[in-house]
């Protein structure tokens, strides 16, 4: 693969990916039929292969107690070593698609998930499984609190020494 296609990718993505996230906020100006806010923006530390990851959250409320969250984001890690080889930067690009189930403002999360991995020597797609705990608020806005772990089904990238997070902590405003 050149370096030049390669090269090309990510403009197109975070084009992709601004495009998403002004047509998703434009249709976010109302809350959903249970009074609850639909979208959430966030600040995620660790999980979806990330040191730190900034994602947009779309939630389905199917019942009051029971959502779908779909979310996409923008992330960045370091293949950290445990010899003297230099570390390397890598581009991430986690998605998620999870069911929500709870009461008042706290859920049991369960779902799948995928990040785009993407350095100067690999672009990589990995799946997990995730299990967690979020926080959903009533108001708009509000505070919105995610925890969770996942374990990737493959792991090509984990046989080199390297070490990956797998906890997830999630910071965001809900819209």
């Amino acid at each position: 693969k050149s370096s030049k296609t390669h090269l090309m990718k990510k403009p197109l993505l975070l084009l992709f990916l601004a495009c998403l996230a002004s047509e998703t906020m434009a249709q976010s100006d109302e809350l959903n039929e249970y009074g609850r806010p639909k979208m959430v923006a966030s600040v995620n530390l660790g999980g979806d292969a990330s040191l730190i990851s900034f994602s947009l959250d779309r939630l389905f409320f199917l019942k009051p107690a029971l959502f779908l969250s779909a979310k996409v984001g923008l992330g960045y890690n370091e293949k950290a070593y445990l010899s003297d080889t230099p570390t390397e930067s890598f581009l991430i690009v986690p998605q998620h698609l999870t069911c929500n189930l709870g009461r008042n403002k706290s859920f049991l999360e369960l779902g799948i998930g995928g990040a785009w991995i993407t350095g100067n020597d690999l672009s990589n797609y990995t799946v997990y499984p995730i299990i967690g705990y979020r926080r959903h608020p009533f108001s708009n806005p509000g505070f919105s609190f995610r925890v969770w772990m996942y374990y990737p089904f493959f792991q090509d990238f984990a046989h080199d020494n390297s070490i990956m997070l797998y906890p997830g902590l999630s910071l965001g405003l809900a819209f």
